[in-house]
């Protein structure tokens, strides 16, 4: 018996080689097609970030998927980060990012204490913006109205950052 024959005899499979090779490939082709489905679960945010009233500070910026913290408490947020100004914007990515609904709160962190500052009202002092350019009115941006859903492998937007007139 040849080299070829004693792999199906001792795996107790009668096939020929030709069989098997063939065999062999299409399972590696279905495992390939099933890890790129799987791999597939998660996407990508490219976020521009305009209307930044200076080039001070960073931008600060937060993904929620729950209504917890948003918008005031930035650091609760599910992913977190920050990024340098430049012209009065800025582009911010989000990499692996889950499929799913999420809100995105930014906010210009003009002195880098990492926190946006508020009045004694509670009433924010620094520019911020929430996903789907929700204007901010009395009270915060209610979440239900930034949502938005993260079902592409790209997700590109632009949110305009706003500045209450709260007086400093």
């Amino acid at each position: 018996m040849g080299s070829k024959e004693n792999i199906a005899v001792k795996c107790g499979i009668k096939i020929e080689w030709g069989e098997f090779m063939k065999q062999a490939v299409i399972t590696l082709i279905l495992l390939f097609i099933a890890a790129s489905i799987m791999a597939q679960d998660s996407g990508r945010i490219e976020l521009t970030v305009e209307g930044v009233p200076s080039d001070q500070g960073q931008i600060r910026a937060a993904l929620f998927d729950s209504p917890e913290g948003f918008p005031e408490e930035i650091k609760r947020g599910k992913m977190l980060t920050s990024s340098e100004v430049s012209n009065g914007q800025t582009e911010i990515v989000f990499s692996d990012v889950p499929f799913g609904e999420y809100v995105l709160a930014v906010f210009h962190d003009e002195n880098s204490n990492g926190e946006l500052d508020t009045n004694k009202r509670g009433i924010p002092l620094e520019a911020l913006g929430v996903s789907n350019n929700v204007k901010l009115k009395l009270g915060p941006p209610k979440y239900e109205s930034a949502l938005f859903k993260m079902g592409d492998s790209l997700n590109a937007m632009t949110i305009t950052l706003q500045q209450y007139n709260a007086g400093r």
